[in-house]
Parts: structure tokens; sequence; C-alpha cells
């Protein structure tokens, strides 16, 4: 969004906690005097950033020939890069110290042939890369002496392609060639001409001049290309600074997350939209007005379209329609022009329907029944709205109507469905009827039943394994179960088993033959469906020690791991069938394991 506010010029003070924004002013830099003249730069409007994808926040920008984008982000370690109209094209970067890799990038430029410059502020250097952000070279490391730097934070490069780096805590400027070749530096810490506190932003004109933004004296300051000091000015809270191919406007990017953007001649100035017009869905007989903002050099012409064919009278920068109907409804939008160029508005769609109908997601959700649910906004007439509901969207049945009187607001409208079948999708939208027409609502999807449900039981050994069991119930879903069963060292899956896509619960169980006796095992019941996957409490058990005739010396089922001896003497005894003790095992005591990949 644009906001326009003609009271702010560029000693204005940031804003705390804004979003990010850009912010653009114009005024006459030629005509810059030093700071406190009585003609600083005049804000026009501001843009927020809410159109870049995923709300890139960011630290430094630049263009490349082709005014292509790139930005720095220098708490997420990337490089993103943009069309100009804000498309995003490709991000490289990560967190570290090798090539390609950053830690907290500020400064970015773009040479003559599209090369990307970065400063790298935390590993102290410079990185080149290519348009595409393969990576090429890099310079610099963490010192005062030349070529070294104690934390860059902006960098720009000429058009003889010399590139000027922003020292920061070293409060000077460096300057290389394109290769990274140490050149010459200026700069010493101080409020004086030639002096900084914290320099950041930097940019060049087209005649090599250098402009440097001095944050901690808030000031731009203005040299030639050999470092001699020429003039400046005040601006608060600078970080960077561009300037486009034209050489007519300086872009300042401030601590406000913004962008404010500066032109030499605000008398050549095309007209620049700020504000576009809003697409409307409007009921019959509603005042409809559309609106843009302009900013330009007077005088500005207005000519609105619909459908693109001019209306005539409509040269004003707002456009009014009085009780729309439905043969209103077209794209409309406004072409500015002045003496300098022109710009024609994004379209507006104008709707104008019989009701405003909105088909809502269903709720009441159960194993074969819904409630669907939606809204009607109607006008003057009374309207009839009703549920169109099947298999697909061709729908095939309808509910029965509701009747809601004209003039009668927002009507919220639902109707409840049983007898409904599981392993379906079932489609339906809202629909409205009256003397101006017919509209249809959105289609909306849902399905019955649920994601299953399941219990783990308690596990039954048997002289040669053990079965596992479990209660599992469908849910109105095709359902898979199967069980996951452990030791300390080993992890296994017993076969999956289809019990169908019924409502009633199952007793499901598995066989897992071979169990080492007296070890410790954990299990756990686990079903999925199309609605979800649902896993069963944690069940442990340990199969019995088996004697030489083949009968199982103890057989328990227990929630609990059991150990064996603990030393305390036998509580129960398990022989072979010559009469000796062949092993003694302390056993019925109940006890946690000491192992659970569980928890």
């Amino acid at each position: 969004m644009i906001k326009l506010n003609p009271s702010r010029n560029l000693a204005a003070h940031p804003r705390a906690g804004c979003f990010p924004a850009l912010f653009l002013l114009a005024g006459w830099l030629a005509l810059v005097t030093p700071i406190h003249a009585d003609n600083p730069p005049t804000y026009l409007f501001e843009l927020d950033a809410s159109a870049v994808p995923g709300g890139f926040s960011p630290w430094d920008v630049a263009l490349d020939s082709n005014n292509n984008i790139y930005v720095t982000g220098f708490y997420n370690n990337r490089v993103a890069k943009f069309t100009s109209q804000g498309n995003y094209l490709t991000q490289w970067g990560s967190l570290g110290t090798n090539n390609d890799q950053f830690n907290s990038p500020s400064g970015i430029a773009a040479d003559s042939t599209n090369n990307v410059y970065v400063t790298d502020w935390y590993n102290s250097r410079v990185e080149k890369f290519d348009s595409s952000g393969n990576y090429l070279a890099q310079w610099g490391s963490y010192g005062t002496n030349n070529g070294q730097f104690q934390y860059p934070e902006h960098i720009v490069v000429d058009r003889s392609n010399n590139v000027y780096v922003t020292d920061s805590d070293n409060s000077r400027i460096e300057k290389f060639d394109g290769n990274g070749t140490y050149l010459t530096q200026w700069g010493s810490f101080g409020s004086g001409n030639g002096q900084f506190i914290g320099p950041s932003g930097i940019a060049v004109d087209r005649s090599n001049n250098v402009y440097v933004g001095d944050s901690g004296n808030n000031r731009i300051q203005k040299f030639d290309s050999n470092g001699n000091y020429l003039t400046q000015w005040g601006s608060i809270g600078l970080r960077g600074i561009a300037v486009d191919s034209t050489g007519n406007y300086i872009f300042e990017a401030d601590r406000s997350s913004r962008i404010q953007v500066l032109v030499y001649n605000a008398h050549i100035v095309p007209p620049i939209i700020t504000s576009q017009p809003v697409s409307q869905t409007v009921l019959p007989g509603i005042n409809v007005t559309f609106s843009v903002s302009v900013v330009g050099t007077a005088p500005l012409a207005y000519q609105w379209t619909s459908n693109n064919v001019a209306l005539s009278g409509a040269t004003n920068g707002t456009f009014a329609l009085t009780h729309a109907s439905l043969s209103d409804s077209a794209t409309y939008a406004v072409l500015v022009t002045n003496s300098f160029g022109s710009v024609l508005s994004s379209n507006a769609v104008l709707a104008v329907l019989p009701a405003l109908v909105t088909t809502q997601p269903g709720y009441g959700i159960s194993l074969t029944g819904a409630v669907l649910n939606g809204s009607v906004r109607v006008g003057p007439d009374e309207t009839v709205v009703w549920f169109e509901w099947g298999t697909d969207t061709n729908y095939g049945n309808i509910t029965g109507a509701t009747i809601v009187p004209g003039n009668n607001g927002y009507n919220y409208i639902s109707v409840a469905l049983g007898g409904l079948s599981g392993n379906i999708y079932y489609h339906y939208r809202l629909n409205a009827a009256n003397d101006f027409g017919i509209v249809y609502g959105d289609d909306q999807m849902f399905t019955v039943g649920h994601a299953p449900t399941a219990t783990t039981l308690a596990a039954v050994n048997s002289t040669n394994g053990s079965t596992l069991n479990a209660v599992v119930n469908p849910g109105e879903w095709d359902t898979t179960v199967y069980f996951h069963w452990i030791t300390p060292t080993l992890t296994n899956s017993t076969p999956g088993m289809d019990i169908g896509a019924g409502v009633t619960s199952l007793n499901v169980r598995s066989f897992v033959p071979g169990l080492a006796p007296f070890t410790p095992y954990q299990y756990r019941v686990m079903a999925s469906n199309a609605l979800g996957t649902v896993l069963g409490e944690v069940v442990s058990w340990t199969p019995p020690f088996v004697n030489v005739s083949g009968e199982a010396g103890v057989v328990f089922t227990s929630f609990h791991s059991f150990s064996g001896d603990d030393g305390a003497g036998p509580n129960g005894l398990v022989e072979g069938n010559d009469g000796d003790r062949s092993e003694e095992r302390r056993v019925g005591k109940e006890c946690r394991s000491r192992w659970s990949p569980y928890h």
C-alpha cells in the first residue's frame, strides 16, 4: 500500500517498529546545500513491501544494468534476486565462512557486466558472484591495514568498475579495482568534513562522485572518486544508497526498514501511481467509486476506461458510478499523462451481482454426516438460497430452499446431511437467485469419517512366540494396521493388514515367533487411513523361558517390563525333565523397563 504525506521531508524522524516499506521523495539534489539548508528534498509518498515474496526485509539493495533487484538478508545469510517489478527469481547463501557463504551479509552492488559484490560483515571480506549467484572471488580479512576490514558494511561500483567499501569500524572508505586490488582510502573517526562515525551506505553518480551515509553523524557526505570532500547534507539513520541508471534518482535505505528516493530535477518527473484503483464486488443499486493517487510534474491528465473503452467525462483522479447495475460489471483502469510520460493503472474489476454468496467450510463432521455452511448478502430483492451437493462438481443433489427477505444484510445458511459414506470426497456450493439473476458460490469439499482409533492390548505368550493384540476402528475409511515391536537393539514391524472401512471396532492380532526368552520387548499398534495415522500406547512384555519338554516355565502378560535375577534369591523355579535345577529366575515381580525408545 502507498501512503501520501506531503508534509514530510527528508529530516523527518524515522518511525519505530514500522513494517518494511519503500519511501519515495523528490527534490533538487543538484541544488542541495550543507546541513540545515532551507530547501531539503520534499517527501512524496511511501510504498510498503507486502508484495515481496515471504515479506523479505531488506538490509541493502542494488540494481544491475537490467534493473534486476538484489537484496541482502543480514539476519538470514542470503542474497535474494528479483525482477524490476519485484518478482522473485533466485537466492543464494547460507551461514558459514566458506566460499559463497555469509555471516551477516550487509552491502551489495553490481558492476557493468552484472557481477554482484557482497560485503560479508562478520567475516570481514568482500565476495564476488555472477548474476546467477555463482561464486567468483573474494578479498579482505579482519584488520586495519590496506585491504583489510573491520566489519565492512556497504559497497558500490562506479562506471569504471572500481569498487568502494565502507569500512565501518575503521571509519574509512577503501577503493579497489574489480578484482580486489587495493587502490586507495580516505576518512578517519570524527565529525569534521571527510570524517565518519560508522560510515554505512555508499553510492556513486554518473561522474563517479561518491556519496557516503555517515550514520553516526546523521548526514550524507559527497566526494570525488579520489576521496576529495565536496559537500554534505542531513539524513537520519542512513544505511544504504543506490543510484538508478538515469542518474536522476538516489535511493537511500535507512534504519526504519525503508528506502527513500530523491531526484535531482523534480520538474521532469513523469506520472507515478502511488495508489491503484481497487476491484470491488457489490450488489445492484450501490454507489461505486474508483480512485487513483498520482505524483508527478503538473499538469496531470486522466482518462478512465471501461473494458478498454474511454468513458466520456471520466477525466479526474476519481470516477464514480451511481446506483450500479449488472451491466456496469466491467474492468476499469485510468491512463495518467503529463509532458514527460504516461502511466496506465492496474485493472480494477467491478462485479455487480444479484447477491453476494460465500460457500464456507462444512462442520459437524461425523462418521456418516456433515453440515453444509455458507452466507449470503442480499440487496433490495427477496432472494432464494440453496445448496447443491454431490460426489463431484456436477453436484446432482439440492437441499431445500431458504427464502431471504430483501435488504436483510448478511445471512448465514446451514443444512445438515446424513447417510453419507466414507472413502468419498463430497462437493457442495451455495447458490442464490432473485429478479436480478442467479449467482453461484465457490466449491467446497468435505469427507465424512475419521482417522482410525487404535488401542494396544496385552501380548499373549505361547511356547513358540507371542501374539500382539489391539482394537482398531477404521473410522469409515480403508485402514491398514501393523504392529511396531522393539528390543534395546532391534526394531521390527509386522506385515500390514487391511481391515476395511467399517465403523465397528475390530480385534486385530499378529503372531511373532522366535523371540528370545526373558528379553524385554515393547510394542504398539499403528493404524493409518486417508484421514490420518494413529499410534496406540506402548505395551511391554517378556517372552517366557521354555524347558526342554517344550512347556512354558513362565507365562505372563504385563504393561511393564520384567527383569531377571536381582540377587535376592529364587522366587520361582523352572526345572528341566531330569529334575536338575537348570536355571533360577525371580518371576512375578513387576518393574519398569530400564529402556524405551518411545520415551
